[in-house]
């Protein structure tokens, strides 16, 4: 077996590694992450069905379940992320977390896509790659208030898309 050994990776004397990168996505550095990976952090996964509260906030979602039982996942939060799918490229904006203003308990990713007139995508592959951390997932005291926050999140989403459009 031939063996290449090569020079540690740093960036201005700070070592990049696997561990390192692990360690910045769990805690929300996305950017650094996907900087250090020298491509964007993502995973695929499954489109199912969710409860359908985000159409009725007007922000309706698709919720994905990872295709690997031990993926490495981010940081609870918001984020502006690209949806692959069959080709089509989609900016989106994702929560990953307990939606804790309905007080539930269970885990989940759910991204409202920002393209209309989408086909129906359940039980379909999606490949979501996360492109920038946006906020902490808060509880907010009503729905009013939390799709407010939605709507700056969206707007603060689409001017961010600009940087990678």
């Amino acid at each position: 077996i031939k063996l290449d050994v090569i020079e540690l990776l740093n960036d201005n004397g700070k070592k990049i590694s696997s561990s390192n990168i692990k360690k910045l996505i769990s805690n929300g550095f996305i950017r650094r992450a996907n900087y250090e990976l020298g491509s964007i952090y993502g995973f695929g996964g499954k489109v199912i069905h969710g409860k359908g509260r985000g159409s009725r906030l007007n922000f309706p979602t698709v919720n994905i379940s990872p295709n690997e039982k031990n993926q490495l996942m981010p940081k609870l939060g918001v984020y502006l992320i690209i949806a692959r799918n069959n080709g089509l490229s989609m900016y989106g904006m994702c929560n990953f977390g307990y939606r804790p203003t309905f007080n539930e308990n269970k885990l989940v990713l759910e991204i409202h896509l920002f393209k209309d007139n989408l086909d129906d995508l359940y039980d379909q592959c999606i490949r979501v790659e996360f492109l920038e951390r946006i906020r902490d997932e808060i509880k907010f005291p009503s729905s009013k208030e939390l799709m407010l926050q939605l709507k700056n999140d969206k707007i603060k989403c689409l001017k961010l898309q600009a940087k990678y459009d």
